[in-house]
């Protein structure tokens, strides 16, 4: 009975290992083992794929980016233009004379940082500032600097701080093209923020002009009249008669002055017409007068250096070039493939020889 149950089992594992030969099943151990076998025909595929990734990766132009972060300036990057512009202030904070509000609206968005960071930024990307630039360089290619030179916002949807960047040949002039660009950059957005500075103060100017125009013809007018008054009392006194003072008179039902006498208003008549400084009948004239020789005698000046963006992160030259971890990526490929190609050669032929 046990001989019986003996054979059958024997007869079943026959069968199911027949089974498994019909139906195409790998046996894993002996595949290892010939894996293990024919190893070096895996790592000759590998070492082939990996030199073939490194000698294309190797042919690739490599290229190095440098870059900078910047964001709105502060007070200190300000620092130069804002006393610049506090030396003019004064002559603009009238809200009570005409136009008062408007123009100490115009030289408060003078110092304004965001329109001034907002300035930087449009130049920084302008073409023809590009152009302008890249005359002094010997570029085969004008589109290389076109596309590489630009500032980004770091987040499209706040647009706060801003990559300011570029991608050369080699490492040195990454770095030395952006430096120069950015300080080019500055020397004009400077510029624009120092000329829109003087063509207020020079607004401000023509306004103070027709001021004191207005305000001469008005002091003219005031000292006509008087002579005019004096001149029109001296002769109701003369016909009067009276030479001297006349003590106790009402002066209130007098139309002249006439009861001062002859003799004071001759001294009037003779000190009005040889005034030449008309400012007394019109006090705010000095004001003006004194603040047209001051504008005038004192412009803008235009050799001050101030940054209109504030550095968080100041280019510096980059350490390692853009094809770098585009390079490791090839090599990793180059692997990952010659062993998977070795790997499926060792099988095919596992198969075969079965």
């Amino acid at each position: 009975m046990e001989r019986k149950e003996s054979l059958s089992y024997s007869n079943i594992s026959e069968e199911i290992y027949r089974t498994s030969e019909r139906s195409g099943d790998i046996d894993l151990v002996e595949f290892f083992k010939q894996l293990w076998r024919e190893k070096w025909l895996v790592i000759t595929v590998v070492a082939l794929s990996t030199i073939g990734a490194f000698i294309y990766a190797n042919s690739q132009t490599v290229t190095w980016t440098t870059t900078a972060k910047v964001n709105q300036a502060q007070d200190k990057d300000l620092s130069a233009f804002l006393l610049e512009v506090n030396r003019y202030k004064a002559f603009f904070e009238q809200p009570s004379q005409p136009n008062g509000v408007r123009m100490i609206r115009d030289i408060d968005m003078v110092i304004d940082k965001e329109t001034l960071f907002e300035s930087f930024i449009a130049s920084f990307n302008s073409q023809s500032n590009k152009l302008k630039f890249i005359e002094n360089y010997d570029f085969s290619d004008k589109s290389i600097v076109l596309n590489y030179l630009a500032a980004e916002p770091v987040n499209k949807r706040k647009k706060d701080i801003y990559l300011l960047r570029f991608r050369s040949d080699t490492k040195q002039k990454s770095f030395q093209v952006l430096n120069e660009y950015i300080n080019f950059v500055t020397k004009t957005v400077s510029n624009q923020a120092l000329g829109n500075l003087k063509a207020i103060v020079a607004s401000r100017v023509m306004e103070l002009a027709k001021e004191k125009k207005v305000l001469v013809s008005q002091a003219k007018n005031k000292l006509n009249s008087e002579l005019i008054r004096i001149k029109l009392a001296h002769k109701v006194a003369s016909n009067a008669a009276v030479i001297n003072p006349i003590k106790n008179l009402d002066k209130g039902n007098t139309l002249f002055d006439f009861q001062v006498g002859t003799q004071i208003l001759d001294a009037k008549l003779k000190a009005l017409n040889e005034i030449k400084d008309i400012e007394i009948f019109e006090p705010r004239l000095s004001v003006v007068n004194a603040m047209l020789d001051t504008l005038k005698s004192e412009p803008v000046n235009q050799d001050i250096t101030f940054q209109t963006y504030h550095f968080i992160i100041e280019p510096v030259e980059p350490m390692e070039n853009d094809n770098l971890d585009r390079f490791r990526i090839q090599i990793m490929l180059g692997f990952t493939m010659g062993l998977f190609v070795g790997i499926v050669v060792v099988l095919a032929r596992f198969i075969f020889l079965r």
